[in-house]
């Protein structure tokens, strides 16, 4: 199979993250909402602060009102960036295993007030990364179609020369719509074999 880019999700791909940090952190500060979980959280004020709309400021002002979350600003951005775990290891080393066979982009939705706190803490695997393309720096985000068709556009590829992985299925579907070769991560181990699968990598 003829692939010729490789595009990387990266929270809980390339390396984890738990919403639930980020509300144990809060509850430190103040009580939070029973049941609020990561799906509470995603609406189209959270997508507009993805694809760089609104400031954090105002992000803040929403997710806090919305919820009835008794925080400072340093209090929520303090939770807000708690999500974050360690490197997958396997996926790391699949990384460097590609280097020189296709080139390799991350595509992640994240916003201004998560960008500086993953930026530091992985520069050595987003060193593995000919791109990384961060939706509030490009203006878009996932599922958005126009997303994808800008990295193939600055690639020159056609959809069915990439190969994507995203642990969120909406994406993955997204991708495959389009004509992109999709695989959904459930576990680390599901990139490896994905990139085994379409031959980037021999097992």
């Amino acid at each position: 199979m003829d692939i010729r880019l490789t595009i990387l999700d990266l929270g809980r791909v390339v390396f984890d993250f738990d919403w639930g940090r980020c509300f144990r952190r809060w509850s430190q500060h103040t009580a939070v909402p029973p049941g609020l979980v990561e799906s509470d959280l995603d609406d189209d004020v959270h997508a507009a602060f993805e694809r760089g709309e609104i400031p954090p400021e105002s992000f803040f002002d929403h997710a806090t009102h919305a919820h009835g979350l008794q925080l400072t600003f340093a209090q929520f951005r303090d939770g807000w960036n708690a999500i974050y775990g360690p490197v997958y290891p396997e996926v790391e080393g699949a990384l460097r295993r590609l280097s020189g066979r296709t080139p390799v982009v991350a595509f992640t939705n994240t916003n201004e007030l998560h960008h500086p706190a993953w930026t530091g803490r992985y520069d050595a695997v987003l060193a593995l990364f000919d791109e990384v393309y961060v939706s509030s720096r490009i203006g878009l985000r996932k599922p958005e179609r126009a997303g994808f068709d800008h990295i193939l556009s600055r690639h020159g590829v056609d959809p069915g020369q990439a190969l994507f992985f995203d642990d969120m299925d909406s994406n993955v579907c997204a991708a495959r719509a389009l004509g992109i070769h999709g695989v959904q991560v459930r576990e680390p181990g599901d990139v490896l074999r994905g990139l085994e699968t379409f031959g980037l990598l021999t097992s």
